[in-house]
C-alpha cells in the first residue's frame, strides 16, 4: 500500500492543505474551505443585503457588493465541483436590507445550479422573517450541523468529539510593525478544536486578532493562503 501523502503547504490555486479531524481540508484564497472528499465548499459571513440595511438608515453605501459576492460563490462551487455550499452563518445581513431583487438575484444564482445543496447555519444576522422568505431557495440549520468528525456552527467554541467550524468574528491580522506600513488581511485562525473561518463578504469589517501560543493564523493574499 502506497504511503498516505503528508499534507503540504500549498495546492492547486494557492491553496493551503491541513488535515483537520483527519479529514483533508483546503484554506483556498476565496476566502473558504474547501472539503474534497465531501464535495463541500464552506463559507461564513457572507452579509448579503448589508448594502441595503446601511442604505435604509441613509448612510451612503457603494451599490453591488451582494451582487458581486453571489458571482464569488458562484465561481468557487462551479471550479471545484462541490454538490454542497455551507454557510456558516450570517448568509444575510437583515431582512431590511434584503428587498425582491436580492432574493430574485439569489433565486437564478440557484436555478443556475439545480443539483447543488445550498445549506446555512442561522446566526444573529439571519433574522427569521429572513430565514422564512429564502426557505425555498436556503435549507437552514437552527444550531449546528454534524458530519464525520465535524461540527458546523456560527459561533467559535469547543464540541463533544468533533472539531468545530466557525464564523461569526471576522478574524483579521495587521502585518508591520509600528510606525511602517501596515497590512491587515483576512486570517482563517486555527484554535485548539476549532477553526475560524474569515468573512467571505467583500463588505465587511474584520477584528484584529493577537493569537495565542498554541494557535496559528493563515493569511489570505490576492493569490494563496499563507500561514504566518
Amino acid at each position: 500500500m502506497p504511503a498516505r501523502r503528508r499534507p503540504g503547504p500549498h495546492v492547486a490555486d494557492g491553496a493551503y492543505e491541513l488535515v483537520l479531524a483527519g479529514e483533508r481540508l483546503l484554506l483556498h484564497p476565496a476566502r473558504a474551505v474547501l472539503w474534497p472528499a465531501a464535495r463541500m465548499a464552506i463559507v461564513a459571513d457572507v452579509h448579503l443585503g448589508k448594502e441595503g440595511v446601511f442604505a435604509a438608515h441613509g448612510m451612503a453605501v457603494p451599490r453591488g457588493p451582494s451582487v458581486d459576492d453571489l458571482a464569488r460563490l458562484g465561481a468557487l462551487v462551479d471550479g471545484h465541483d462541490c454538490t454542497r455550499l455551507l454557510v456558516l452563518g450570517d448568509l444575510f445581513h437583515g431582512a431590511s436590507g434584503v428587498d425582491d431583487a436580492l432574493l430574485v438575484a439569489l433565486a437564478a444564482w440557484r436555478a443556475a445550479r439545480p443539483t447543488l445543496r445550498l445549506l446555512a447555519i442561522a446566526g444573529n444576522h439571519d433574522r427569521p422573517a429572513m430565514r422564512a422568505r429564502s426557505a425555498g431557495l436556503v435549507e437552514w440549520c437552527e444550531d449546528e450541523l454534524r458530519e464525520g468528525g465535524f461540527a458546523f456552527r456560527h459561533e467559535p467554541g469547543k464540541a463533544d468529539a468533533a472539531f468545530v467550524l466557525a464564523g461569526h468574528v471576522h478574524p483579521a491580522f495587521r502585518l508591520g510593525s509600528a510606525g511602517r506600513d501596515r497590512l491587515r488581511l483576512p486570517v482563517f485562525w486555527q484554535r485548539p478544536g476549532c477553526l475560524v473561518l474569515p468573512a467571505f463578504g467583500s463588505f465587511t469589517g474584520g477584528w484584529n486578532l493577537r493569537p495565542a501560543a498554541d494557535e496559528r493564523l493563515y493569511a489570505v493574499g490576492p493569490d494563496a493562503v499563507l500561514a504566518l
